[in-house]
């Protein structure tokens, strides 16, 4: 029974049993009778005639069947069954720590409830007082220090040590070491920021605006996931590109508008999955072409008279592109997964990965599964942003990685630290640490106290048992933990929640501080030069929310010819952050070979999706 073979409701339960359970067919017993290589034929009550091949393979299904559902937990959260894989219990056995209690969804959400990026306010810094901008807010919890005093020496990073109290949870204590313990105030990388205060999880960027998680960029504005990059407005998960408008998933472009899933491609506007073309507008799927129009070849005098007439300037004429847009991509022949030079993998949006599975928005990661926004990692499971330069064994963890390994249960643990659990913001060389928060080069600790190794060792292993009788040890750090509430971190990106919802769930919610006012004129449908929108207010059509326009946008809005923003910046980058596929994987077919594939995109989705091996031929 190959995995071609297996089609229907249960195909992807029989294919996870094909890989758990080999056999040889010829060891197979039927009703006490070993399988003999004959094809014999049996008579069943109602007169029709069967194989004995038949028989095995039912016997097998369900068999294969049982035995799977005793492996098959349900979640402790969604109460949905998931599979614990044999590989997965190697796993679990190499890093010494419990098998998952709740789902790969669910253990995910929990991770990004303690990831907040976009969501920034003033407050005053808990040490200097200085007013700042911080992703907590003013009413937080939390001892909150501006970057300055944060990486100074003018607090003892021991000061709130204690010893562990074995009659009481380990959480609890985690948790008091938390609330007086300090925590920067944005997570960037100090001394790599020129003239972008309005920016969080960043690294060596300047003359930026409302970028987050972005590296090495200059002059770029409302952007996420970005890096190498220059002169970027509304753009999510482009690299290594210049000038670009309203574009996701693209690379090694230049001067390209509202585009998706594009490769080398350079003036032009309206792309999907298009590859080294140029000049070309409202196109799918061409490779290495120019002067076409809605995938239509024109000569170069025809394609600019064309185009000339196209005022993309203007946010009627946008928006009606926009929709024949969308409805060309409806027509499109879509690849069943995004990617490049990937070996054995499995999720979406994977580039240069090998035996990465169920794993999204990855590059160059190894021997991992379950794993999100990754760079140069590999033997890492359940683990979201970042890792780079050689992260390894790294388990349950956010926020973590530079050259770290042996990390388990951490966030925000970074920069060359090994061997660190259960420990927040730990950071530069931290080793041998156990429930630790805020520390720097520190080694042996534990509860932010200070041991000898001997000491440490014993210590550890006893504080593991206890959590291990707790039933804390594997376990996430409880929702109410999280240090930002949940409609201010990524969770409420990938995992929307209602506030109700959140709440009964555990987790934190805060209301909008400030109330939304009219806006104090109505947008233009073009931008022009007597236009001065800098004081301005306007309203978001999506969200209700107040926003204002920012100099240098307006600027690179007339240099490229695009329209100015009807909605706020953060649900432009959910609109953008929609128009890629969920994180999920469902079993399918390939809509012209009918090969049953793996894919992210639904089965009940009307785009015509192909397997590997159709896509090329069709494509190239």
């Amino acid at each position: 029974m190959s995995n071609n073979s297996i089609t229907g409701p249960c195909s992807s339960v029989l294919r996870e049993a094909e890989s758990v359970f080999p056999r040889e067919r010829n060891r197979v017993r039927f009703n006490g009778t070993r399988n003999t290589r004959a094809p014999a034929e049996r008579t069943d009550e109602h007169g029709h005639t069967i194989t004995t091949a038949c028989l095995y393979i039912l016997f097998d299904t369900i068999t294969l069947y049982g035995t799977l559902k005793a492996l098959m937990p349900n979640c402790l959260t969604c109460k949905q069954s998931f599979i614990i894989e044999p590989d997965d219990r190697e796993f679990y056995a190499k890093l010494n720590v419990p098998e998952p209690t709740h789902c790969p969804a669910c253990r995910q959400q929990s991770r990004l409830a303690w990831r907040s990026e976009r969501s920034l306010f003033y407050r005053p810094c808990d040490l200097c007082k200085k007013m700042h901008l911080s992703a907590y807010r003013a009413n937080s919890p939390y001892r909150v220090y501006c970057l300055d005093c944060w990486y100074s020496d003018k607090w003892d990073q021991l000061e709130h040590g204690r010893d562990f109290d074995f009659s009481r949870p380990f959480f609890e204590q985690f948790h008091d070491i938390r609330k007086l313990a300090p925590r920067p105030s944005l997570f960037v990388t100090q001394g790599t920021i020129v003239n972008s205060d309005y920016c969080n999880a960043v690294t060596d960027i300047k003359s930026c605006y409302l970028i987050f998680s972005a590296f090495t960029c200059e002059d770029c504005y409302y952007c996420n996931f970005i890096r190498d990059s220059f002169n970027l407005m509304d753009c999510t998960e482009v690299y290594h590109s210049e000038r670009c408008f309203d574009c996701v998933n693209c690379d090694q472009s230049y001067n390209l508008i509202a585009s998706d899933n594009c490769k080398g491609c350079r003036d032009s506007a309206f792309l999907f999955d298009c590859s080294g073309c140029s000049d070309c507008f409202g196109c799918a799927n061409l490779r290495n072409q120019k002067f076409c129009l809605w995938n239509k070849q024109l000569s170069e005098d025809d394609y600019k008279i064309e185009r000339a007439k196209i005022n993309l300037a203007s946010r009627r004429v946008y928006a009606e592109m926009k929709k024949k847009y969308d409805e060309l991509k409806q027509r499109a022949v879509h690849k069943y997964a995004q990617g490049f030079n990937n070996l054995e993998c499995t999720g979406d949006y994977l580039t240069r990965c090998k035996n990465a599975r169920a794993s999204f928005d990855c590059y160059e990661v190894e021997d991992s599964k379950y794993v999100t926004r990754l760079t140069g990692s590999q033997d890492c499971y359940d683990v979201d942003h970042f890792g780079h330069s050689g992260t390894e064994q790294c388990y349950s963890s956010v926020s973590i990685g530079t050259a770290s390994k042996q990390l388990k249960f951490c966030t925000q643990v970074w920069e060359n630290c090994y061997n660190v659990e259960y420990s927040d913001m730990c950071q530069k060389a931290c080793s041998d640490c156990f429930g630790c928060v805020s520390l720097s080069h520190k080694k042996h600790c534990i509860l932010n106290q200070q041991y000898t190794p001997e000491k440490y060792a014993a210590l550890k292993d006893k504080i593991i048992a206890h959590m291990r009788a707790t039933g804390e040890y594997g376990q996430w750090f409880p929702p109410a933990m999280a240090y930002c509430p949940y409609n201010d971190t990524l969770a409420q990106d990938y995992y929307p929640l209602t506030k109700a919802t959140a709440e009964a769930k555990g987790f934190i919610w805060a209301d909008d501080e400030q109330q939304p006012q009219p806006a104090s004129c109505a947008l233009p449908d073009t931008l022009t030069a007597e236009h001065d929108l800098t004081k301005e207010t306007f309203v978001c059509e999506m969200c209700g929310k107040n926003y204002r326009l920012a100099k240098q946008e307006l600027e690179l809005n007339s240099r490229m010819s695009v329209p100015l923003p009807e909605k706020c910046f953060q649900c432009r980058i959910l609109d953008r952050l929609h128009r890629k596929n969920p994180r999920a994987l469902y079993d399918r077919t390939c809509s012209h070979c009918s090969k049953p594939i793996q894919s992210s995109y639904a089965p009940n989705r009307p785009e015509r999706v192909y397997c590997e091996e159709c896509y090329q031929k069709e494509i190239y």
